[in-house]
């Protein structure tokens, strides 16, 4: 899957705004690729369901009407979160602690992908809590989450489909540039997933998408991109055209790519 790309300059047509302490990078050409770190962000409490979790923002309503959305959730130690549907395609990805997803067991770094309207859960955090992100290719109120089976009616006909993947922390690591792990294998109609771990210095351009858009998610070691040094957590939201140069930092990189499929679903349709 990885093509290696020479070592090259960063698009000359490419201009940079600083929010807050963050950038946000605009393509001349007319795309947008949002570029969202966790460092320094505000994170708040929201209730859900009865109970309390922590909630931060990376990318939100107020990055634009058409910005995807990206945000973090802390999961207390023994909360539930009940099974649910969201009217919008979606990924989540589990970092830290430990817990269950419906039966299945969350260990780091766990990748979750689910269709609009595909019910999902509960959420159940173990001993030592969850900090997991969700990720989705836009923002809009209805996309908040529908809790089953109370909420059936609103449940639109929609194919179901949902995926689960781990990073396997014991594999042998080979002796290429990149390490790469596939977690949900590609699909027809593009939905794929898989961990890369990047040895330092090494400048990689990823193959075009096969979907809708594309998450990158930094979660450990650095990477530059458009002469914007990462650090973890840090995602990136890309458009399906978009094939940027990613150069891992001197302790080298591990991130996920998190491809939309190209339907894209949403309560919209």
């Amino acid at each position: 899957m990885i093509l290696e790309q020479p070592r090259g300059v960063a698009t000359d047509n490419v201009r940079r705004r600083l929010i807050g302490s963050q950038a946000l990078l605009i393509s001349r050409l007319g795309d947008i690729m949002y570029l969202r770190s966790l460092a320094d962000k505000q994170r708040r409490e929201v209730e859900f369901h009865g109970e309390v979790f922590g909630h931060t923002d990376l990318i939100s309503s107020v990055d634009g009407p058409d910005a995807p959305h990206a945000f973090v959730v802390d999961q207390p130690s023994g909360t539930v979160i009940p099974t649910h549907f969201h009217a919008i395609n979606q990924f989540q990805v589990f970092l830290t602690g430990d817990g269950t997803i419906g039966r299945k067991p969350i260990a780091p770094v766990t990748v979750h992908y689910t269709n609009a309207f595909t019910g999902y859960g509960p959420i159940v955090a173990g001993q030592h809590g969850l900090r997991y992100l969700t990720l989705r290719p836009r923002h809009h109120a209805e996309s908040k989450a529908q809790v089953l089976p109370g909420a059936r009616e609103a449940q639109h006909a929609a194919p179901r489909r949902h995926r689960l993947g781990t990073v396997a922390a014991d594999k042998p690591r080979d002796h290429s540039a990149v390490d790469e792990q596939i977690l949900v294998p590609r699909e027809d109609d593009g939905l794929f997933a898989s961990y890369l771990s990047v040895t330092p210095g090494h400048i990689l351009k990823l193959p075009p998408c096969g979907g809708s858009g594309r998450f990158l998610l930094l979660f450990d070691g650095s990477f530059s991109f458009h002469d914007v040094v990462s650090h973890p957590v840090t995602c990136v939201y890309l458009a399906p055209d978009e094939r940027p140069e990613l150069e891992a930092g001197g302790k080298g990189a591990q991130l996920l790519v998190l491809d939309y499929p190209s339907k894209v679903a949403d309560a919209r349709l």
